[in-house]
């Protein structure tokens, strides 16, 4: 077992409230204060950097109409995500933890080019510090796991999906599973935790904590304290 991946709650795109904003430097530097393990997500910008950002819009957060491929890293950067917060590079963020707590790095990246993919080896590649890689699709995983030494998992999400996992996991092809809260009192992912870890997404409360506390390794929390 990854010890590193047990050891502290893991912080949901960093620690962020309604003043700090998802995914940036100070979510993630409120998340080392506490010595939490961070979640990210990452994506490419149109110039093929590797950026920290969930949704595949900019709308949510910033209020722009626009796709987050579409836009050059010199062009994101100029935006203030909830009116004063930078899109960072997971450079940035690499930068700022320096190995000091480990990172969960969920792809979010086109499996028709693998683009993203590549440039995120690229990205990693002289870092030194406790580094896991998750996404929603097997293909990214399969993809790196044959270029990029680390852990991998796939990211449980539906009932299909579950019947997916079952049979990867039989075949011994990922470290860990990241599994929606519906889903992690199933008898196939209890099976799977006999010998793999097991993280339960997303928990928001203490009651929600030790409803769960039993089916998993460990937990991508939200309003983390």
């Amino acid at each position: 077992m990854n010890n590193f991946m047990v050891e502290n709650l893991i912080a949901h795109r960093g620690l962020y409230n309604e003043y700090i904003c998802e995914n940036t430097l100070l979510s993630f530097y409120k998340a080392m204060e506490k010595n939490y393990i961070i979640e990210l997500d990452v994506r490419l910008s149109k110039d093929k950097k590797v950026i920290v950002f969930h949704d595949i819009s900019l709308k949510r957060l910033s209020g722009i109409n626009k796709f987050v491929e579409n836009s050059t890293y010199d062009e994101l950067k100029k935006i203030k995500l909830k009116g004063k917060y930078q899109i960072p590079l997971l450079e940035d963020v690499l930068n700022l933890v320096k190995g000091k707590i480990p990172i969960i790095i969920d792809v979010k990246g086109n499996i028709e080019n693998y683009e993203l993919e590549q440039e995120l080896i690229k990205t990693l590649k002289d870092y030194h510090g406790s580094i896991a890689i998750q996404s929603f699709n097997p293909k990214t995983i399969k993809w790196l796991k044959k270029r990029f030494k680390c852990c991998y998992g796939l990211i449980v999400f539906n009932y299909l999906n579950l019947k997916i996992v079952d049979r990867l996991f039989l075949a011994k092809k990922y470290d860990f599973v990241v599994c929606y809260l519906k889903y992690v009192k199933d008898k196939k992912i209890q099976v799977i935790r006999k010998k793999k870890i097991v993280i339960g997404w997303t928990i928001n409360n203490l009651n929600e904590l030790l409803k769960y506390k039993d089916f998993c390794d460990n937990f991508i929390c939200e309003n983390l304290p």
